[in-house]
């Protein structure tokens, strides 16, 4: 029988799990039993093995059958991950800190699976977000952002602690927004809609003290679409709280195509530990191994750790150490190290909106210097073709009448274009750039990719189909005179 620790009451800031405690009969006695539950639910560290399983649907399979031709005319992969992986999975969290760390132990991947990580460790202390990845070479790498985002949630839901999709965790205020119905004398029905018009529903079993059996997420723009469904079984008493030993996550295809389940995700617990003596805000912080290459975005600098955590064997220039751009991906050679003026590069970059509608590629990213395409043909700032780039790990801007930069890179006016800068237009999974109006040409600018370089991009010239274009990556020297201090 697997061993269960447990140092307190039950897991963290739960997600409405309605402790709709036994004998809650009306929404607001529900409500308070939710309260209480939160109140007491601050601290935890959960250990569990998580089993995941992907199966691409039918029609993007097709369609990326039609791009193979085109794609490699253009240079450009395009894949769609099918398989599984397992992993061994520590979350830990502590007053609205998280912190995640995942060792996989299996991949079966029918798509590209190059540069993945053996290793992965996410924090996030409030303040700022730090990962580190060990990639199969043995090479450890990480990075500190203020772009504090939550990855994707899977045990969370099943303790209550926050929704499928959501970047925050549930406070007594969200609490507030939720709707409470009672089906019976034994279960009621939580329900709250996001900004999105997302509904996130869930059933409470309060025969079990409120735990959650099932939870929904429903897209209601889609005309009331089940996108992901979770269920949780198997309970057992922790200290004094019935907890679920198995969670199972669905994400649902559309009703009538194939397949109808696109992803599974089994996660079975190992060890519930609550109000452990471990569980401190130091732990939080991700403690550097020797060797491992920081990318310090909070306090623009790169450094190589000396293990102690606290101690920094040596500052050094981000170009310098990593020119190029292998942070989080396998190196070609950890050891080279150039700081020599890069060549220029001329490419077109077709206008977007024509080009997806013709499944031509044309998304520049800027390391390979090649143009990638995307396996759809709506607008360009839809989370579908953001995610796609994220897992693919390319792609950083493209043109539409305006400069588009994706995949959280960014544009900047270079120092001596001062007198006539972008006009930035932010968005969530995009954001445009506007030139100054009647501006002349060339007209160059700074565009700072998710991998924190730098490339010094200038238009030579705008056509009705696109526009023409040189680009060169910087170093730490010319990028210091295109611009004397980074952006905050």
């Amino acid at each position: 029988m697997r061993r269960l620790k447990c140092y307190a009451i039950l897991i963290s800031i739960s997600f409405g799990w309605t402790v709709v405690s036994l004998g809650a009969d009306t929404p607001e006695r529900v409500k308070e039993a939710i309260r209480s539950r939160l109140a007491v639910l601050q601290n935890i560290i959960v250990e569990y093995n998580v089993s995941t399983t992907y199966t691409p649907p039918q029609k993007e399979v097709e369609r990326v059958k039609t791009l193979s031709d085109a794609a490699k005319s253009n240079r450009t992969v395009t894949t769609i991950v099918s398989g599984s992986d397992k992993r061994h999975t520590i979350f830990s969290f502590l007053h609205r800190k998280a912190k995640y760390e995942k060792t996989f132990a299996d991949r079966n991947y029918g798509g590209e699976s190059r540069g993945l990580p053996k290793l992965e460790v996410q924090a996030y202390s409030g303040a700022a977000a730090e990962l580190l990845q060990a990639d199969t070479y043995g090479n450890n790498r990480g990075k500190i952002t203020k772009r504090v985002g939550l990855p994707p949630a899977d045990i969370e839901i099943g303790l209550g602690m926050r929704a499928f999709g959501q970047n925050h965790w549930v406070t007594d205020q969200l609490l507030k927004e939720m709707s409470v119905s009672l089906l019976d004398g034994n279960t009621a029905i939580l329900e709250y809609v996001d900004p999105k018009s997302v509904k996130h529903k869930w059933m409470i079993d309060q025969g079990l003290g409120g735990a959650v059996k099932r939870y929904e997420r429903i897209l209601t723009p889609r005309n009331n679409k089940l996108n992901h469904v979770m269920t949780m079984e198997d309970f057992e008493k922790v200290d004094g709280l019935m907890l679920p030993r198995k969670m199972i996550l669905r994400a649902l295809n559309s009703p009538g195509e194939q397949p109808p389940i696109l992803k599974e995700i089994i996660i079975e617990i190992i060890e519930y530990r609550l109000n452990d003596p471990q569980n401190v805000p130091g732990r939080y912080h991700i403690k550097w191994p020797e060797g491992t290459i920081v990318h310090d975005t909070v306090l623009e600098t790169t450094y190589i750790s000396d293990g102690t955590g606290t101690q920094i064997q040596r500052y050094t220039i981000r170009n310098d150490i990593d020119p190029e751009g292998t942070l989080l991906k396998p190196p070609i050679d950890a050891n080279a190290i150039t700081t020599k003026k890069s060549t220029n590069r001329a490419l077109f970059i077709p206008t977007a909106q024509l080009a997806l509608k013709k499944n031509e590629a044309c998304i520049l990213d800027l390391a390979h210097a090649e143009l990638i395409c995307v396996p759809y043909k709506d607008k360009l700032c839809r989370e579908k073709i953001y995610r796609h780039l994220l897992n693919l790990g390319k792609g950083d801007i493209a043109w539409d009448g305006s400069l588009v930069t994706v995949r959280r890179a960014k544009a900047l006016t270079v120092q001596k274009e001062s007198h006539r800068p972008l006009d930035c237009i932010p968005g969530r999974w995009c954001s445009r750039d506007k030139l100054p109006d009647k501006a002349g040409m060339p007209y160059s600018l700074i565009v700072v990719t998710n991998e924190d370089m730098d490339y010094l991009v200038t238009i030579d010239k705008i056509q009705s189909d696109g526009i023409q274009i040189t680009h060169r990556k910087l170093n730490a020297d010319e990028a210091k005179r295109c611009y004397p201090a980074k952006e905050k």
